[in-house]
């Protein structure tokens, strides 16, 4: 397991799928799978929020998007239409998100 996985609590694998599904993005040298990747402090920022939303139950691609947005884009609040007039509404705290 890489330092980057142990600090976020995933896998490397975790991490690779992650970024070869385009949710995390690599740069740098290193960007291909099976190959050391470089993390942007901005990335690892997008990471460690994803994490906490996967394990709060709110799936992978939604929970790319909230934390794309809460943290690059600052869009701390979010609406997600779940289907049958169910929506998921989240605010991120920016300034925790860090």
């Amino acid at each position: 397991m890489t330092a980057t996985a142990a600090a976020l609590g995933v896998s490397y694998r975790r991490l690779d799928y992650w970024a070869r599904c385009g949710y995390l993005r690599p740069h740098g040298e290193g960007a291909g799978s099976g190959r050391r990747r470089r993390w942007s402090e901005r990335e690892l920022r997008v990471a460690a929020l994803i994490v906490r939303l996967v394990d709060g139950g709110v799936t992978l691609p939604v929970a790319a998007e909230i934390a794309r947005a809460a943290i690059v884009d600052g869009k701390p609040t979010h609406y997600e239409h779940l289907g049958d007039g169910l929506y998921l509404s989240v605010v991120v705290d920016i300034g925790d998100a860090h």
